[in-house]
């Protein structure tokens, strides 16, 4: 290994070390990494609107203005979600959403065995399901 290589290997040691310390678990440090994506997926999602808003308004583009609005939205509430520590967590069972679904829906706020459980709820209420 060249001296480059190793003075790198040991900087990246170096910053996951700071990156523990700073946040103490590993759960602090998804929280923290989970918290930026959103940042940047809001200013992705906030930038796609303004470009939307050069179009012309018609009612796909105007659809498509209010999807980008609800992602912010969600993406906003599980930013709050972080910053209670409530972040992953079933809001009906209190167990702890697969970080992978996470990863994907940062915004879920009910594990897989609660949405199940409501969807057969809801299909059971639904006079057209009976």
């Amino acid at each position: 290994m060249d001296e480059r290589a190793r003075i790198e290997e040991k900087s990246r040691g170096i910053q996951e070390v700071i990156t523990w310390r700073k946040f103490g678990s590993a759960e602090d440090i998804f929280r923290h990494e989970m918290h930026r994506h959103l940042e940047e997926e809001i200013k992705k999602r906030e930038e796609k609107i303004k470009q939307y808003d050069l179009l012309p308004k018609t009612l796909l583009n105007k659809a498509m203005v209010r999807g980008l609005q609800e992602r912010i939205m969600r993406s906003k509430e599980a930013q709050d979600k972080i910053a209670e520590k409530n972040f992953g967590k079933c809001q009906r069972c209190g167990k702890q959403i697969p970080d992978d679904l996470l990863l994907k829906m940062p915004w879920l706020s009910d594990c897989p065995d609660c949405r199940k459980a409501i969807n057969q709820e809801n299909k059971m209420s639904n006079p057209v399901n009976r």
